[in-house]
């Protein structure tokens, strides 16, 4: 057990490989390949790896109250492997989450740094946006908040989502656009003809991602690139020739 929710009270030395799998997260972490008896998976880890499960060892709630971090593990796992996480392994991160205050930036911001460069960030995004909101609650207002104009299709985070994606994976770039619209919902507004508009949204934006970024410490000067990014981001770019 942990009563930070990150490290065990004691450290407790088992008998068998079996009872040291047993303490890992997820079913696809608690392999073992000895050369003489071969591999050694006591919960399914392989079946779970073949079908894209990821699937918590045993009870987890447990697991997750355990070291809280694992929450965010399963969605920065979901986002580079693609895997779906398991109906109650993704109920008990929901009902865990408040766990992750307990958490410090440092360890959560190299998660959400993790997910971000996943090549399936956007599933991981709009699948996991009610557990990873509790981080970064700046992003949940963009969930089903609907952009009602010609240029667009999707709601502000399926939005969000795309635009991380497609996003080559490099760090600065892919944090500038999980918040170049993260304003959008607070600055909406309906016309008379029922078209969406967002005016000052980049103000907003740029006032949350401040918010986020320095709450989970990032550097001064990387915060000031991303903020940049995100008050430009609409605004058109001519070309110039080469001096």
């Amino acid at each position: 057990a942990s009563s930070d929710h990150r490290h065990p009270k004691e450290v407790r030395f088992v008998r068998t490989i079996e009872e040291d799998l047993a303490r890992r997260d997820f079913t696809v972490n608690a392999l073992a390949y000895h050369p003489e008896r071969g591999i050694c998976d006591p919960f399914g880890g392989i079946n779970d790896m073949g079908a894209g499960i990821l699937r918590a060892i045993g009870n987890p709630a447990k697991r997750f109250e355990e070291d809280a971090l694992r929450i965010l593990r399963a969605a920065r796992f979901f986002s580079q492997l693609g895997f779906s996480i398991e109906p109650d392994t993704y109920q008990a991160a929901l009902s865990s989450k408040h766990l992750l205050s307990s958490i410090a930036k440092e360890r959560i911001r190299h998660e959400l740094d993790l997910l971000l460069k996943g090549n399936f960030v956007h599933d991981a995004l709009v699948g996991t946006i009610d557990v990873i909101s509790f981080v970064l609650p700046e992003l949940i207002a963009m969930k089903g908040c609907e952009q009602r104009t010609k240029y667009h299709i999707y709601d502000v985070l399926e939005h969000t989502a795309y635009a991380v994606q497609n996003m080559p994976v490099d760090r600065l770039g892919r944090w500038a656009a999980l918040f170049h619209d993260s304003g959008k919902p607070a600055a909406a507004f309906l016309d008379q003809d029922g078209v969406g508009h967002f005016y000052g949204h980049a103000h907003c934006s740029v006032m949350l991602a401040e918010s986020a970024l320095t709450r989970l410490g990032f550097s001064r000067s990387f915060i000031s690139d991303v903020l940049a990014l995100v008050k430009r981001h609409d605004e058109p770019i001519q070309p110039t020739r080469k001096a």
